[in-house]
């Protein structure tokens, strides 16, 4: 069971205990009133009666009704009578914009973008998105983390078309794209880098899984921009199928199809790879490749692992193996 599912049924088996706690208090009050000893006129003597006594009267405790909070389920959306309010908020909308903007992404990326804001308020406000139909929850594996995605209401919302379903072989394709935009977005954060995805157009000979563009306030027009284009790969491609995918960087480069296309004068290549065995495999076939020789500057790698948690800000540090460089490594930020 993965933590926030723990800590949802944890909450929720919280207020049921307090449910059951207000019961078992109003049982045993009433299991006392019935077992105490009744003073009846039988018991007094014939000259006193019970009203000289003083004898006094109990009267049953008045109980407040505990709300009873259902357990909501994890991947079918709760009945509208069980579901728990909403009112959309600001963070709610910037939550949702979030979503519509990755296409798909985890709760630990969502909690590591918003990274100072109350965990348990996130994990509120998903679980209120979700059974409201602001968002849609992918897949049922129990045994993995909950991936987002944005749901019709959600699309309504913002005014956007609701994006096709990822599908299975593509789901972790996906997130190991998001881990790279949220380690991005975190590292440039920190350093008041500005930020900017763009799309490719549909006739272009590259698809790349992003491209992006890097602004630094400090520096002067002209050599304050920086682009990139970022391959995400899982070692499900041979080393031929993903140097052919370098050599249409290199062709459509050298026509200049880059500057018509997207009004950019230099691109980098940044490919993320799942392992440091995978990068040197990769830098091997790109460096033997004879058509690659005079384009091999354009080719980063680095394996997930150089900037994983807990320092998600190296993503923009010199950890950047360079096709045909082998000492040192290259940084994302300008040479000072």
């Amino acid at each position: 069971m993965t933590r926030e599912s723990a800590l949802e049924d944890l909450s929720q088996k919280e207020n049921v205990l307090t449910g059951l706690n207000a019961v078992h208090c109003a049982s045993g009050a009433t299991h006392h009133l019935e077992t105490a000893p009744e003073t009846t006129l039988e018991t007094v003597s014939s000259r006193i009666s019970a009203s000289e006594q003083n004898v006094p009267t109990i009267s049953t405790p008045r109980l407040r009704p505990t709300p009873f909070r259902r357990r909501l389920p994890r991947f079918t959306r709760a009945k509208r009578s069980h579901r728990p309010p909403i009112a959309l908020q600001d963070r709610d909308l910037e939550l949702l914009r979030t979503v519509s903007d990755y296409r798909l992404i985890s709760t630990p990326q969502l909690l590591r973008l918003f990274e100072n804001e109350s965990r348990d308020g996130i994990y509120r406000r998903l679980q209120r998105l979700y059974h409201h139909g602001y968002l849609d929850r992918v897949g049922t594996n129990p045994n993995v983390t909950i991936r987002y995605a944005l749901g019709h209401r959600g699309a309504e919302t913002l005014g956007v078309c609701r994006r096709k379903d990822v599908t299975d072989p593509y789901v972790e394709h996906q997130l190991m794209i998001g881990d790279f935009r949220v380690a991005i977005t975190r590292a440039t954060r920190s350093r008041n880098i500005a930020v900017a995805w763009r799309t490719v157009p549909a006739d272009s000979p590259v698809k790349p899984d992003g491209f992006l563009g890097l602004r630094f306030p400090d520096r002067p027009d002209g050599k304050n921009r920086a682009f990139f284009f970022l391959e995400a790969d899982r070692s499900t491609m041979t080393r031929d199928r993903f140097v052919e995918k370098l050599l249409n960087y290199w062709r459509w480069y050298r026509t200049g199809g880059h500057t018509e296309k997207l009004g950019i004068k230099r691109l980098r290549v940044l490919t993320v790879t799942k392992s440091e065995d995978r990068v040197r495999s990769l830098l091997q076939a790109t460096m033997r490749t004879s058509e690659l020789g005079s384009a091999l500057a354009m080719f980063w790698f680095a394996s997930e692992h150089r900037f994983g948690d807990p320092a998600p800000s190296r993503i923009v540090e010199p950890i950047w193996s360079v096709a045909g460089e082998l000492d040192g490594h290259r940084s994302l930020l300008p040479i000072t």
